[in-house]
């Protein structure tokens, strides 16, 4: 390329201002000619912009939350909500009724997916009173405060995981819940705590369920490495990795066991300089043992997380939530998924159920609470 011998410039086909990112879209999906699209920014890109307003005209709410309803309002317009988040709300057919964020890429976010309206600050949406419940998909930082305002505004509160990334924040949440506990309506708080919502899981907890001797479930995360210097990994925004990843599993750990965390004990990977490879122990009120190895160290081509129960003579094996094996007790049928499945879809429908009250959430809140409690002494061992 440096020396012009490879001709790149014909790949490029089309180009947008990235506040025509929308048209971008639609040639990339109607335009048989677009190969490589292109989105152009202003200089000065970091400038504050206004709030653009909608697309989608919402009904004027008369203030009374009818009877089945689970209006939605997102707190966050990243990546993880376009690429995740959305896509899953779109396939169960929820009504995502507010979106916080300004400029061209908020905007186009609330276009693609038929968001009802766009506003500027977390605190318009909780202010709204067509918003039912408040998904949260921002910084990990910022979790527990939102949690609390959204549950002191009355809204039900669905987070991204973690639920805090310091006891302060959690005592805040908690706080906030029992402020509303005496309400005629108990708040629902759900969380992205989805691989336990995986069909795989599912499958493992159903062949788990008549097994009543204490349990040994191994899980093994091949979670690559992450740069040192990536928000994640800095203590007082991300909580590191351990905080901000490993509660998925220490999740998993409490639901395939069934049974209360009574303890929990970490050693970390020595001269690795970032704290993200730990060895995580959790012990049971039944007498069960969970070992979840977190790790950052290994190879890319290596399976990325694998789940192993050991019960009662039997061993189920949950390969990269795609495959499902079993080994003793009654004959199983192994399962192949057709493409991998960590339960984002379901974790989300069973939230969206449980706000328009059709069934309960099915993660009480005081297990969220022991949960992150468990990864808060995990990442800080001693």
């Amino acid at each position: 390329i440096g020396d012009a011998r490879l001709d790149v410039a014909s790949l490029i086909t089309h180009r947008f201002a990235f506040d025509d990112a929308v048209d971008a879209y639609r040639a990339l999906t109607g335009d048989a000619t677009a190969l490589g699209i292109v989105l152009t920014y202003d200089a000065q890109v970091d400038a504050p912009r206004p709030v653009r307003s909608v697309v989608v005209p919402t009904a004027a709410s008369n203030g009374a939350r009818p009877p089945g309803s689970a209006r939605l309002g997102i707190i966050g317009a990243g990546v993880y909500t376009n690429n995740t988040l959305l896509p899953a709300l779109r396939a169960i057919g929820a009504d995502v009724e507010l979106l916080v964020g300004g400029g061209g890429g908020p905007a186009a976010t609330a276009t693609r997916f038929g968001v009802g309206r766009l506003v500027g600050t977390p605190e318009e949406l909780l202010a709204d009173d067509r918003v039912d419940a408040v998904v949260i998909v921002t910084r990990h930082d910022s979790h527990a405060e939102l949690v609390a305002a959204a549950l002191d505004a009355g809204k039900d509160v669905f987070v991204e995981k973690p639920l805090a990334i310091d006891a302060d924040g959690l005592d805040l949440v908690v706080a906030a819940y029992e402020r509303r506990r005496n309400d005629a309506r108990v708040p629902i708080v759900g969380i992205g705590f989805n691989r336990r919502f995986s069909p795989i899981t599912t499958r493992m907890a159903a062949q788990l369920k008549g097994v009543p001797l204490p349990k040994f479930v191994t899980i093994t995360v091949n979670a690559g490495a992450m740069p040192s210097d990536h928000w994640t990994q800095a203590p007082s925004v991300g909580g590191g990795r351990i905080i901000g990843e490993a509660c998925h599993f220490i999740d998993l750990a409490r639901y395939l066991t069934g049974s209360p965390i009574t303890s929990t004990s970490s050693v970390e990977l020595g001269g690795s300089g970032a704290r993200d490879s730990a060895a995580i122990t959790l012990r049971h009120e039944d007498g069960s043992v969970s070992s979840i190895n977190y790790l950052a160290n290994g190879a890319k081509r290596f399976p990325k997380e694998s789940v192993t129960v050991f019960a009662g003579g039997r061993v189920l094996v949950n390969e990269n939530f795609r495959t499902f094996r079993a080994y003793g007790g009654p004959r199983v049928r192994a399962l192949r998924l057709l493409r991998q499945d960590k339960g984002h879809r379901q974790g989300l429908q069973a939230f969206v159920a449980a706000v328009r009250g059709d069934a309960p959430y099915p993660i009480p809140f005081s297990e969220l609470v022991e949960v992150t409690a468990s990864t808060l002494a995990a990442a800080h061992p001693g």
